[in-house]
């Protein structure tokens, strides 16, 4: 399954006796109790965030935000108002204002009661009394004039003889008819997150007008014109990567017909070819900026990405039903059937089921199963890049480099084509980190100008969504150096066999050439990566040659690694010692050379640096240097004459007077030394002359024999 539906920020209530309304400008449903006469409101996450729940849990009741009581007493003093009669008076639709100060409550197909829910003042307003004028189905809309917060909102009335646009003013304490537009409405499409509306109009009605709501007054938008008449399920309005579109089925063919809205035009972009039989009636979701077309006839669902190539207009995979549950996660029992279903911008489901004789309705909202589409459309063309353009970062990121794992270990990929791979999977470029292009806080941009979203945007590229993880200028998720290593490099690394078998290090070469190509600077982590695969391959002289000509840069990763390996190929060691001295790592060449036994080397660095404050005693203590000489004149295979240890000790002794002498006081004189006490190599009594012993084991805080 491609789509499942998950709980988490969904709500689930009681459908008997109760009146409910899909409030989309808020993502919410508001529930009126006919026996409590108390509007509740029910917050949905109807956001693109790809976050799944690991249980199915709802919103429970006590969590409710109550509204507006119906109970009180408005300020008001109209009969109208009194509780009796109100409870006799139908209300047909609910809608709660952008500001959520206001409350539209429709009574009948001419009459809309707004109330104030802080003052509790009451208005009524009355569409104009013409003949055969009256307010269409959801034809009541909020919205606002203003980005700033104002005391006003504004009220629109889709009616069949044209839209009448009213102010609603808690300051002035009035709703007044601000303007009017004549034309006569068939039907009408609303998309609360850019303020668009389109009505169908003509003797046909095969001309849509589109309507820019923001603003002073209702702004006109270029027209469409069909050649036949356009019906309710016909048309749909969907934001998709941040810019609004239309989309028109002609039921006479297996065609989708995207058009982009924008202020100067409206264009068709995409014709996309839906899978299903001619006339097969479709709903819609937007599910992380992929358009999803859902067919209830056949139980199925399929998506299509716009941002892929123009030349695909299949879906982008096969049609699918959607799973009920998470990935993973199984039911807990037996499964309620399932009726009614509807969809509601962008990606919410609402369902409805029988339980205990009373109905229950529950929203959830729709998502992706990443995994799966990536499993079925391993080898779809496109598949690198829809993965890149996805909300879901941390799983797309990982599936992408799966992918990219499998071409190089599974597929052994020719040059040419990881080449190409590279290039897609390589979203970083070295122009857009200096002019700063890489999108961390930024909204995408759209064809309508930013003042014409609500607030309420639904778009994959939110400064929320992508604040933590960057996109480059086409919207791509930047893949770090460090996630390529430690996913692809790093995993391959780990077997030697495989290493050999697909020659790892030319691919590693080919991404720090495309790197370089694309002026991005090659990070250590990605040297170290080659450098650990020339050693796995047991090729130690290619390591040496890109050495040589200074092909990996010099850094403290790359130092240690050579030291690391300085015991299975000596010549490493050395070049790790040179590196950590040219970049000044003075503290770490000293512990090095301690560790290997080079004492009077380490000896006579540390004295040049002194004044080092990053290589003192308190970083290498004086018991470091002692251990280390014992170590070396004591190991195996070392012949020394008692001379030279008496010399060699002397000279150690004369460096920690002035490197650390405070490991060699001693409280009182038969008490050790702090050098004495810390040391894990005994004092060498056997490789010293008994004249020189004793005063050798004094000097360094060792207690007598």
């Amino acid at each position: 399954m491609h789509l499942f539906l998950n709980a988490r920020g969904g709500v689930a209530y009681e459908g008997d006796n109760r009146h409910a309304w899909y409030d989309a400008t808020h993502q919410s449903v508001l529930v009126l109790s006919p026996l409590s006469l108390k509007l509740q409101q029910l917050p949905l996450d109807a956001s693109l965030d790809p976050m799944t729940a690991a249980t199915a849990t709802f919103s429970p009741p006590s969590d409710l935000k109550t509204l507006y009581d119906f109970n009180e007493p408005e300020a008001s003093g109209d009969h109208r108002d009194a509780v009796q009669q109100r409870n006799q008076t139908p209300i047909i639709l609910l809608q709660l204002s952008v500001d959520s100060q206001f409350l539209a409550i429709q009574r009948s197909d001419i009459e809309v009661q707004v109330l104030d829910r802080g003052t509790r003042a009451s208005y009524w307003v009355l569409c104009k009394s013409k003949a055969g004028n009256r307010i269409l189905h959801g034809g009541i809309i909020w919205n606002t004039h203003s980005l700033k917060a104002t005391s006003s909102q504004d009220l629109f009335l889709v009616t069949k003889l044209g839209l009448e646009h009213h102010r609603v003013s808690s300051k002035r304490r009035s709703c007044a008819l601000h303007r009017t537009v004549g034309l006569y409405v068939h039907e009408f499409w609303y998309a609360a997150s850019h303020g668009v509306l389109l009505v169908s109009s003509g003797s046909r009605a095969n001309e849509v007008v589109s309507f820019l709501l923001h603003g002073t007054n209702a702004e006109k938008l270029p027209e469409l014109v069909f050649s036949t008449s356009v019906s309710k399920q016909d048309l749909h309005l969907v934001t998709l990567y941040g810019d609004l579109y239309v989309v028109y089925s002609d039921t006479r063919s297996t065609k989708l017909l995207l058009y982009l809205v924008g202020r100067a035009k409206v264009t068709c972009v995409r014709s996309l070819n839906v899978m299903l039989p001619p006339g097969t009636a479709l709903e819609y979701s937007v599910v992380d900026n992929l358009l999803v077309c859902h067919s209830m006839e056949f139980n199925v669902s399929m998506f299509f990405d716009i941002k892929c190539d123009r030349s695909i207009s299949d879906p982008f995979s096969a049609p699918l039903p959607i799973s009920s549950r998470p990935p993973g996660q199984k039911h807990d029992g037996a499964v309620p059937s399932f009726t009614r279903w509807r969809f509601h911008a962008p990606n919410l489901v609402q369902r409805s089921y029988s339980a205990k004789g009373s109905e229950q309705v529950e929203i959830r909202k729709l998502q992706l199963n990443l995994k799966e589409i990536c499993k079925t459309c391993e080898h779809h063309r496109e598949i690198l890049p829809f993965l890149l353009r996805r909300g879901d970062h941390e799983a797309a990121k990982l599936l992408i480099l799966m992918l990219v794992r499998g071409y190089i270990v599974e597929h052994q990929a020719s040059i040419s084509s990881i080449v190409q791979l590279l290039n897609t999977v390589q979203t970083v470029c070295g122009s857009e980190q200096r002019n700063n292009h890489i999108e961390k806080s930024k909204t995408a941009g759209s064809v309508l100008d930013k003042d014409t979203s609500s607030g309420k945007e639904t778009a994959g590229y939110s400064a929320e969504t992508v604040k933590l993880h960057a996109r480059n200028a086409r919207g791509f998720l930047v893949i770090q150096q460090t996630e390529f290593y430690r996913h692809v490099w790093s995993d391959i690394l780990q077997d030697a066999k495989v290493v050999h078998r697909c020659d790892l290090s030319v691919y590693i070469v080919e991404y720090i050439k495309n790197l370089r190509e694309n002026k991005v600077p090659v990070e250590n982590i990605t040297n170290v990566a080659l450098a650990e695969c020339f050693i796995a391959a047991g090729e130690p002289n290619k390591l040496y040659q890109f050495l040589h000509y200074h092909v990996l840069a010099d850094s403290v990763e790359l130092a240690e690694l050579m030291i690391r390996n300085g015991e299975t190929y000596p010549a490493l060691m050395q070049v790790g010692l040179d590196m950590y001295f040219r970049l000044r790592e003075i503290c770490s060449l000293v512990r090095t050379l301690l560790d290997i036994g080079q004492t009077e080397r380490a000896i006579e660095i540390a004295w040049r640096n002194m004044g080092l404050t990053s290589c003192d005693a308190s970083v290498l203590p004086g018991v470091a240097f002692f251990d280390s000489l014992v170590r070396s004149v004591t190991s195996p295979g070392q012949t020394r004459s008692p001379l030279q240890v008496t010399q060699m000790l002397g000279n150690l002794l004369l460096f920690l007077k002035v490197w650390d002498p405070a490991a060699l006081q001693r409280s009182i004189t038969t008490s050790p030394s702090t050098l004495a006490i810390c040391a894990t190599a005994p004092f060498p009594d056997n490789l010293i002359s008994p004249s020189s012993r004793i005063k050798l084991r004094a000097a360094f805080g060792f207690t007598a024999e």
